[in-house]
């Protein structure tokens, strides 16, 4: 079947300007962006800086089909991408739409989609989508790269590279992995033994935001799985799987002003409780007595002590792996006795002590029972029963914590009652990357909420403790997997 090509021309040249916020709370100033057409293409400039770049011959944007498959063990994620088809939408036309919008409108054959070009709130420059056609499930925008001394920063927590330029990075939060390195002797051992070996790109905290020396950033909404792609030399592409949500562009005079207003966006982290900076927190096992002979030993070499994390506060369990933390999140009086008057005698010395909670309960454990009597545990898309995740001799049940009735279950009768009015200073909340993608939610599919599970995981944290009164100032919650968003 031939293709029928329409070409969508602007009438003539023109010049959009658009006054746009950006870091007003900040006091950084206010930005503009401005597009530029004519018959050959179309220019978005911000702040006098071209961020996006369209011809015939060279579009900016991609759509096309194409499948995955994902596997993971215990929480070593595998994407495997098979791409079908892959169009540059070439034709154009640029529109208004109301005071300060725009519409540009970009297509090929019967592939079409509408981005709206539009100021933020916090950016001078927002593009979503405002309609599309339905024949594809995969996203391509390109973004001109400076030349070879521009340098680029961002993916979230990157352990291997500082400079992403030259390589690609998967935005997919999961295990970290054993080695940076797949040609290294441990990684290879690591993969052959478990399929736990790491790789440069692999990481806890996976964010779909990146910026660069020429001191703009540009962020990503979504939370689809997504590939940052800096190994051509002329431009940048990122790669989103599904349905795009939306674009935010910042320009600025300094890398110091842009790093303001990415924090501006995504909201600051509160301030550290003062009794942080007193000394050090060691982490400790073992029951009561072993914490305090620990502590002791540490005073005795003229160590400052803030505070003293025991992960095993809920008891433990011996596996042929060893000693492991038993996932039931409430103070097991067998394996610390007297541990809530130990931390209020603690406290009155300037020492807090610290524990340790997942979203995962072991299904030996009282809170896991309590959880499947009430419907609070993630359900498998296969079978439509709970969902069990083998973690090495012991199997859990994930709180779904897409179900309102199970989060504030977990916030209020577990962290409130088991962990904050039991004394704890703070908790390591951890887990957060395991989030299965063929599993069923409460609400929303299970691949687009992996990326955010860490994120509602320390909501639901964040929560917890601001809720708490007086306790919101001196309590608190560190994690090892994270994505962007407030």
């Amino acid at each position: 079947m031939m293709c029928r090509l329409l070409l969508f021309l602007s009438m003539g040249a023109f010049v959009l300007h658009v006054q746009g916020q950006s870091c007003a709370t900040v006091g950084r100033g206010n930005a503009t962006f401005e597009v530029n057409s004519d018959s050959s293409g179309v220019n978005v400039t911000v702040g006098g800086l071209q961020l996006l770049k369209h011809t015939t011959s060279n579009p900016m944007l991609y759509v096309g089909s194409g499948q995955d498959t994902v596997s993971e063990l215990i929480g070593n994620f595998f994407m495997n991408e098979y791409t079908y088809e892959r169009v540059g939408l070439t034709n154009f036309t640029v529109q208004q739409q109301g005071s300060g919008i725009y519409n540009l409108h970009l297509s090929f054959c019967e592939f079409w989609i509408t981005l709206r070009l539009s100021p933020g709130e916090k950016t001078p420059l927002v593009v979503n989508v405002a309609d599309s056609s339905n024949n594809f499930n995969r996203v391509w925008l390109r973004v001109p790269a400076a030349g070879p001394g521009e340098h680029v920063y961002g993916g979230g927590e990157q352990f291997s590279y500082l400079d992403l330029r030259g390589r690609l990075f998967p935005i997919w939060t999961r295990e970290q992995g054993v080695g940076r390195n797949k040609s290294a002797v441990v990684t290879f051992f690591a993969d052959q033994l478990g399929k736990a070996g790491g790789d440069y790109y692999t990481t806890y905290f996976a964010q779909p935001t990146w910026l660069t020396s020429k001191n703009y950033f540009i962020h990503y909404t979504g939370s689809n799985y997504a590939e940052l792609d800096f190994r051509h030399p002329d431009f940048y592409e990122m790669y989103i799987e599904g349905a795009p949500e939306s674009w935010h562009f910042q320009v600025q005079p300094s890398m110091k002003n842009l790093v303001s207003c990415l924090t501006d966006l995504f909201g600051r982290m509160s301030t550290l409780p003062t009794w942080l900076y007193s000394g050090a927190i060691l982490g400790v096992q073992g029951g009561t007595e072993t914490m305090l002979n620990r502590l002791k030993q540490a005073q005795d070499a003229n160590i400052s002590v803030a505070g003293l994390w025991i992960q095993d506060w809920s008891g433990t369990r011996t596996t042929r792996f060893g000693t492991r933390v038993n996932w039931n999140w409430q103070w097991d009086p067998s394996h610390y006795p007297n541990l809530n008057s130990t931390i209020a005698t603690l406290k009155e010395s300037g020492v807090r002590v610290l524990a340790y909670i997942n979203p995962n309960l072991d299904t030996r454990g009282d809170l896991y029972r309590t959880a499947l009597a009430h419907g609070y545990l993630v359900r498998n898309s296969k079978t439509n029963s709970t969902y069990h995740v083998f973690f090495g001799e012991f199997r859990c049940g994930i709180v779904d914590f897409t179900n309102p009735d199970a989060f504030n279950w977990y916030k209020n009768d577990v962290i409130k009652k088991n962990m904050i009015k039991l004394g704890l200073g703070g908790w390591m909340a951890d887990f957060g990357e395991y989030l299965p993608v063929d599993a069923l939610l409460h609400s929303g599919d299970a691949k687009l909420m992996h990326n955010q599970w860490p994120r509602i995981w320390a909501k639901l944290n964040h929560e917890a403790v601001q809720e708490m009164g007086e306790a919101a100032n001196d309590v608190v919650f560190f994690s090892r997997s994270g994505f962007s968003g407030e």
